[in-house]
């Protein structure tokens, strides 16, 4: 692999996605990992910013995508192997919320993946974590409450460098384009069997029971019909 590190940068996420072919054609690589000391236009979903904070982590990499695969599961996917890897460096017990949230006990938002299609052949994906202590400022405005994985962590710069560098090793060496790990996710769903509401859209809005995942990853929400609907996309919240 080829990993760049910086001590600023704007977007890991960015960067990657606009040097990706430079970066391979100069490295004769294509598995790229971009990682910041400090990211200071982070981008979450839905062209939300994502906060960068003094013991943040922020990288993104490039996947190679297996064809004729169900793309939708890979981000399913990437979260159980992530909450895997932290569990070992940290000892902290961490749960999912669809599609793409890492959340603590109780339920606090402390890490975010946003996954972008390059190519047919290449995933870019971006990782925000609150990692370390964090002292967070009353007024946000997030909607879930914010939180952090360890408070008795303070990252030094070689951590911010060597953390995410030890991910991606982690990863590349798992089957992250199988379908095996969606029982498992299921498993540390925070909402399961939970009454949430999906918002689609700025007008559209779903409640129901979450009852778990297709075999497509998309979510699967009972109405008080009983009835189920899918859905491959959209904001989940417990209410």
């Amino acid at each position: 692999m080829h990993h760049r590190h910086f001590e600023t940068i704007d977007s890991t996420q960015l960067y990657l996605k606009n040097n990706y072919s430079n970066l391979v054609e100069k490295n004769n690589e294509k598995n790229i990992l971009i990682s910041s000391s400090l990211q200071s236009k982070g981008i979450g979903r839905h062209g939300n910013s994502w906060d960068h904070y003094k013991n943040s982590l922020a990288f993104s990499f490039s996947l190679k995508i297996t064809k004729n695969e169900n793309l939708s599961i890979l981000p399913l996917n990437l979260s159980v192997y992530l909450i895997e890897w932290l569990e070992k460096k940290t000892k902290a017990h961490l749960s999912v919320k669809w599609p793409n949230d890492i959340i603590t006990k109780p339920f606090k938002k402390c890490g975010g993946i946003l996954c972008n299609y390059l190519n047919p052949e290449t995933m870019i994906v971006g990782i925000g974590l609150n990692y370390g202590n964090i002292s967070f400022q009353k007024e946000y405005t997030y909607k879930t409450k914010p939180g952090v994985i360890s408070r008795d962590r303070e990252l030094s710069e070689k951590e911010k460098k060597d953390l995410p560098l030890s991910f991606y090793e982690h990863l590349l060496k798992k089957d992250y384009n199988s379908q095996t790990k969606v029982k498992e996710w299921e498993r540390l769903c925070v909402h399961l069997n939970q009454k949430v509401r999906l918002t689609i859209g700025p007008n559209n809005s779903f409640e129901g029971l979450f009852k778990g995942l297709s075999h497509k990853g998309e979510a699967i929400i009972e109405d008080e019909r009983k009835i189920e609907r899918s859905f491959c996309s959209g904001s989940l919240n417990i209410i």
